[in-house]
């Protein structure tokens, strides 16, 4: 019986630091009720403290437990608004170890799928995006995720499903979690939190002493939509025992994932800079690489960029022509002479929306750029509609004036 299943998919083997299965747990948690949920998660963190090792659950519809004042959509039949299972430990599963065997065999990773069907209509969703935009254009929203829930017909394993469509998505942090009459399937590229150990006067505190990671000491989790029937979404998080009592935990944000105001004040691991630092990429990009003009999970080639260069807040790419492209997060645009020009899409980047913006406007033109042109530059900026412009520092280059459209 497997009842947790902690596992990348990712073929660059980012994710979990070790692929983690668990099988019958000690004891199950779960919260049909708001007033039960707090119970369920006190539980879980009773278990970890005690040494055990916990899977946890949370519905999106579980948001009033913590505050009345967030409203969601009416829980699904049967699933519940918290859930947590207490293990003693992971245990081997031959599953994981011939992952890469089964994957191969995959020859269709929907298999045993229906054809997915949305259940918004085409003018519902024209309807929802159009008072999205009202409400950005008001000032009331800075940036709205708006996702729309699918369903389909599925006969088989659900480990079967979790594998193929796992194979098919290759995100690092995916997650099964068998509640019964309900299988969560959780795929996530990246880990929005984590707890570590903090560093102190004396150093850091000792590593984890678990084979293969920073599992131990502390929480792992990946707050992504899990869909089923019905279109529920769910955080799933991995709890296992923490450290030692005289030990301090800090939570660890990725910076690069906070996009709403305040996110980029007080709430920041550290304040968004005045400017940022910038490298130009070690590898030329494949300008005939689909993936790079749509904005997708896949970001292998914006991840290995930035690996090369830990120190930079953002990589600048170039083509195998030698031509700019664009950076990991945001457009690039360079003043050169006066003019404010934009690598053109054709050189292999996306077409941003605040690019779009400032190319109707008039503000920036389009024009090839090569890598010496940035030697060139009297300014270098990165441009996205979520930061806006952002100074850009290559090499010792100075500061500049924000431009006015």
């Amino acid at each position: 019986m497997t009842t947790a299943i902690f596992q990348s998919f990712d073929p660059s083997a980012r994710g979990w630091g070790e692929n983690l299965a668990f099988g019958a747990p000690e004891s199950v948690h779960e919260a049909h009720a708001l007033g039960d949920v707090p119970r369920v998660l006190a539980a879980a963190e009773a278990a970890a403290l005690a040494g055990k090792w916990v899977a946890v659950f949370v519905a999106y519809e579980a948001a009033p437990a913590f505050d009345p004042a967030f409203r969601t959509h009416e829980p699904m039949p049967g699933l519940p608004l918290a859930w947590a299972a207490v293990f003693a430990g992971p245990e081997e599963n031959a599953e994981l170890k011939t992952q890469k065997a089964e994957r191969a065999e995959q020859k269709t990773p929907d298999a045993g799928f229906s054809d997915w069907q949305a259940d918004v209509s085409r003018a519902e969703h024209e309807t929802a995006v159009r008072r999205i935009r009202d409400y950005i254009a008001a000032g009331d929203l800075y940036q709205a995720n708006y996702t729309i829930p699918l369903h389909a017909t599925f006969r088989g394993d659900p480990l079967d499903a979790f594998h193929a469509l796992g194979g098919a998505q290759g995100a690092g942090y995916s997650a099964f979690l068998d509640l019964g009459p309900r299988k969560i399937l959780c795929f996530s590229p990246e880990l929005f939190f984590e707890c570590g150990p903090q560093k102190s006067g004396g150093g850091v505190l000792p590593p984890p002493e678990t084979p293969g990671g920073c599992h131990r000491h502390g929480v792992l989790s990946t707050p992504k939509v899990a869909k089923g029937a019905g279109g529920t979404g769910a955080s799933v998080t991995a709890t296992l025992p923490p450290p030692a009592p005289s030990a301090t935990l800090r939570v660890k944000v990725n910076p690069w994932q906070c996009h709403s105001p305040e996110g980029f004040g007080e709430r920041r691991e550290r304040p968004l800079p005045d400017s940022w630092r910038v490298a130009l990429a070690s590898e030329p990009v494949d300008s005939r690489d689909a993936f790079l003009f749509h904005k997708t999970t896949r970001r292998v080639v914006y991840d290995a960029a930035r690996e090369a260069h830990p120190a930079a807040d953002d990589v600048i790419l170039w083509n195998e022509r030698g031509e700019l492209t664009e950076s990991c997060f945001a457009n690039l645009v360079l003043e050169i002479g006066g003019e404010r020009v934009t690598p053109p899409v054709e050189c292999g980047l996306l077409a941003g929306v605040f690019r779009q913006d400032l190319l109707e406007a008039g503000v920036v033109r389009e024009g090839v750029l090569h890598r010496e042109d940035l030697a060139k530059a009297d300014a270098v900026w990165l441009v996205n509609s979520v930061r806006g412009w952002i100074r850009a520092e290559l090499d010792g280059a100075r500061a500049y004036k924000r431009p006015q459209a």
